[in-house]
């Protein structure tokens, strides 16, 4: 949990602007799971067969676990950044 909070923090500092800001609200808003799987394949730039032995579990549930983390990180974000295409 510390290491998603430092995430967050870098998130948010990395750039004054809203959308760090946005960002680091929609990771703290996801459920631990979905911050996790997401931070392994965004923040640490694993694959997901390397994903899936961190998480202990098979390719095909890490996929189906990173594109609904995805979906949810997706549907925090506030749509006037979507809609900007900077996310």
């Amino acid at each position: 949990m510390q290491r998603i909070r430092e995430t967050v923090v870098l998130a948010s500092r990395a750039g004054n602007g809203a959308r760090q800001q946005a960002v680091a609200d929609a990771l703290l808003r996801l459920r631990e799971k979905e911050r996790e799987i997401l931070l392994l394949a965004y923040w640490d730039d694993l694959a997901v067969v390397e994903i899936a032995e961190v998480l202990q579990c098979t390719q095909s549930a890490a996929k189906v676990r990173l594109h609904r983390a995805r979906k949810a990180f997706a549907e925090l974000l506030p749509t006037a950044l979507m809609a900007e295409g900077d996310v």
